[in-house]
């Protein structure tokens, strides 16, 4: 999860160097560097890294928040937009604000969907110039991209975010769009819209206007041929709509000659290169596969394989790698490793049994002082499992506290036998 969460930051950080670069784009505020957002963002998904291991090891992520002022400021705006940044990084560390949700995700873009036009307002008013553009462009694509994967993604359950294949495809949807990012944000595209702008006026502008020329002169050479008009009118008519015609021939726009930028054009190879590849090892991995599934179609199954039943029972458990970011998903990921620990000291624990029976026989094994512990436990469990009550962080830090001190009582116990 914490690839998701790294999205989010990334997308909260960049809508706010966005809008700081619309609003304060009649000043000296230089928000070209992606060093301040790279910082900390990567700052923060540490310290929910670290959150998730142990909660005290969260704080060293703050030691990455000075890296955002590498390069040295050139201005003192520039300076207090780092330090907002470093500020919001070190809140979201320091007060564990580690939720992920797609409902506040849709929210947020809904914010940013009126905010965003907003921000264009500076720009009519100072026109500050096109690379200051260029830098909004930039940040309101890194801004759209991770919130719109991750509109899509959190959608889903917690279990299907930490599959592989669903990882490699985001990853993968994540570098295609930094090109597109970087490739808008640079100069070849608006060269690229100019040449297709100078096209477009050559090959469509014109013709339709010679096209409206000759109309024009074939009626007024009708009008000429069937009324009486005055000696000589003819000739000066046909002479004016030539000259027109020859002045629309005449009429080009300003010549554009693409320029493509030598470290873009090298990414640019570098990118179809690994996409070839990928495709080619995609393919190689495709024919492998059916050729195995054709060895395993002709393969004779008995009649013992066909008719034995399969024994769901039997099946394993989920691994619980991560903890879920839904807090009623985490409650019961919580709970189960506390049935692991009841398990592993010889408790047992059969298909019908209820919490309340879990309970009681946990109380003849666990210490006494810790009694509350395993009551509190439960009750958490319980609205989180069968109930439509909230549950928020405060439940999920309480059950997984009391779930570590009831291990550590496990580990006594297993050491006294």
């Amino acid at each position: 999860m914490s690839f998701y969460f790294l999205l989010k930051i990334v997308s909260d950080l960049g809508f706010f160097f966005a809008v700081a670069t619309a609003f304060l784009c009649a000043t000296s505020c230089d928000t070209s560097s992606l060093v301040p957002l790279i910082a900390v963002s990567l700052s923060v998904t540490l310290g929910y890294w670290l959150d998730g291991k142990k909660p005290a090891l969260r704080y060293i992520a703050l030691l990455g928040l000075p890296l955002a002022f590498l390069g040295w400021p050139r201005n003192l705006w520039t300076t207090l937009i780092i330090a907002v940044a470093c500020i919001y990084g070190g809140l979201h560390i320091f007060w564990q604000r580690f939720s992920l949700s797609h409902d506040e995700r849709l929210q947020f873009l809904s914010l940013a969907v009126k905010v965003l036009p907003v921000c264009l307002v500076p720009f009519g008013i100072f026109i500050p110039g096109m690379p200051t553009l260029y830098i909004f462009i930039r940040y309101v694509l890194i801004f759209a991209v991770p919130t719109l994967i991750l509109t899509q993604v959190l959608r889903h359950s917690p279990s299907i975010l930490v599959q592989r294949r669903l990882k490699l495809g985001i990853i993968s949807c994540v570098i295609l769009l930094s090109l597109v990012i970087l490739f808008f944000s640079s100069g070849l595209f608006w060269t690229v819209v100019l040449w297709l702008a100078k096209f477009f006026y050559q090959w469509v502008i014109i013709p339709i206007i010679m096209v409206i020329a000759v109309v024009i002169w074939l009626i007024v050479w009708v009008l000429f041929t069937l009324l009486p008009i005055k000696p000589g009118a003819e000739g000066k008519v046909t002479e004016a709509m030539t000259q027109f015609a020859k002045q629309y021939q005449q009429i080009e726009p300003n010549e554009v000659t693409p320029s493509i930028d030598p470290l873009l054009l090298n990414i640019i190879k570098v990118s179809v290169g690994v996409i070839v590849l990928v495709i080619l090892i995609l393919f190689f991995r495709k024919m492998l596969k059916n050729r195995r599934y054709d060895r395993s179609m002709r393969a004779e199954e008995s009649r013992s394989t066909i008719t034995t039943p399969r024994d769901f029972r039997s099946e394993k458990e989920p691994r619980d790698t991560h903890p879920p970011v839904d807090p009623r998903e985490a409650v019961r990921y919580h709970y189960r490793h506390f049935m692991r620990a009841c398990r592993s000291i010889g408790i047992l624990i059969p298909n019908w049994a209820t919490s309340l029976e879990l309970e009681r026989e946990a109380r003849k094994l666990f210490p006494i002082e810790h009694q509350q512990q395993l009551q509190d436990t439960r009750r958490i469990y319980l609205r989180a499992r069968y109930s439509n009550h909230p549950i928020d962080r405060k439940d999920v830090k309480t059950i997984r506290e009391n779930v570590e001190q009831l291990q550590k009582d496990r580990d006594e116990i297993e050491n006294r036998m």
